[in-house]
């Protein structure tokens, strides 16, 4: 409890610098409390360009539902940055078709890992974010406060199911990029729907925990996915983790709502 409370005084009032020198040494330090330990190259992460010998396993938090986590593999965390498959199916995707280095980049809540990816690309970002205090600015992904066709690549990862209103969301996303641009988006789907399912009246975290999988998620998205993409305005590839090199595990996983597929969304003309 004392811990608990000390992360959320350091987090709500320290220094924006502070924190983000604080993350990176956290990163540095794992890395180097595992490299020994995962020493190997029969995987490889594509985030943070570096090999092991396996990844670690991951442990569901509290506030999800454990019985999504049955039946799948669960080591599948970068032993570095703490990427997980659908982050390295991204940087996968990254490393084939990558933006130029005066790219206007913006990232929505990225995992360490994908921020990683383009700092050693020598492409700059912007982070946005709702909440986290780490990030460069206060965005609502319901209202982004840039004008339309501003940015070139736009990373979505596991957002929407947080968002009131998603299909806002993306719309929101169409009009801010480039009409040769590109959005990734990824979402936790549930294989066995066939349509999107949410209630609004379902508000307590354990009851969103039972119908959703998470007590932050408001929605379980369907297979469904793509037209709600397209009814937004954008035309839609999707890229298959299981096309991907296994050094990299793409797989289903950690849990069977991760089906490893990221959307790759450009505005229709």
């Amino acid at each position: 409890m004392v811990a608990k409370y000390c992360k959320k005084f350091v987090r709500t009032y320290f220094p924006k610098s502070s924190l983000k020198r604080m993350k990176a040494a956290y990163y540095k330090i794992r890395y180097l409390k595992n490299a020994a330990r995962f020493k190997g190259k029969n995987v490889y992460c594509p985030c943070c360009d570096k090999q092991f010998s396996r990844f670690q396993d991951y442990v569901p938090s509290r506030n999800s539902d454990k019985n999504l986590y049955v039946g799948t593999s669960l080591a599948v965390v970068c032993p570095s940055c703490a990427s997980l498959p659908r982050h390295r199916i991204v940087c996968d995707y990254l490393d084939k078709h990558q933006p130029p280095s005066s790219s206007k980049v913006l990232l929505f809540a990225p995992t360490y890992g994908l921020e990683l990816w383009f700092k050693r690309h020598g492409i700059r970002t912007l982070y946005a974010d709702l909440f986290n205090r780490v990030a460069d600015v206060k965005v609502d992904i319901q209202k982004i406060p840039f004008e339309d066709n501003t940015f070139d690549f736009i990373s979505c990862d596991h957002v929407l199911e947080h968002v009131p209103d998603y299909m806002l969301g993306l719309r929101e996303l169409c009009r801010v990029i480039k009409l040769n641009g590109v959005v990734e988006i990824t979402v936790p789907i549930v294989p066995s729907l066939a349509v999107t399912y949410e209630d609004p009246s379902i508000t307590s975290p354990f009851e969103r925990i039972a119908a959703f999988g998470q007590d932050d998620h408001l929605r379980s998205f369907g297979m469904d996915f793509s037209e709600k993409l397209k009814s937004a305005g954008f035309d839609v590839t999707v890229v298959d983790g299981d096309a991907c090199d296994p050094k990299i595990v793409p797989l289903t996983a950690p849990g069977t709502s991760d089906s490893n597929k990221i959307f790759i969304c450009t505005k229709r003309v």
